[in-house]
């Protein structure tokens, strides 16, 4: 049996209840959590089907936000964004997900 492992279907199972999923209503909570989930993906093997690729949505992101490097981090850029304010960060990570998926042609 092949495994697969799609970072935006896991988004998309955590957003309407993300409390179940990672503990607290925070993007860094979120970052953590789908760090650990891409670390274990890789260890055991497991195919990792995503389009667009996750991998330049960091890149994405600051380009949204009017950043003129991407460095920070997508989560550090959002969570700058939103004052600093990490629930509310959370919320528009979902946003900024949905329309870089949107765009089909990413990545």
């Amino acid at each position: 049996m092949s495994r697969r492992f799609d970072v935006y279907e896991l988004i998309a199972l955590i957003r309407p209840r993300p409390a179940m999923y990672i503990g607290d209503h925070s993007l860094a909570c979120l970052r953590s959590f789908l760090d650990g989930c891409f670390f274990l993906a890789e260890e055991y093997g497991i195919e990792i089907s995503e389009h667009p690729s996750f991998g330049g949505f960091c890149d994405w992101v600051a380009e949204h936000f009017g950043w003129y490097e991407s460095t920070a981090g997508w989560c550090n850029i959002i969570v700058e964004e939103c004052g600093a304010d990490q629930s509310k960060a959370l919320d528009r990570f979902f946003e900024v997900i949905e329309e870089y998926t949107r765009r089909g042609d990413i990545g």
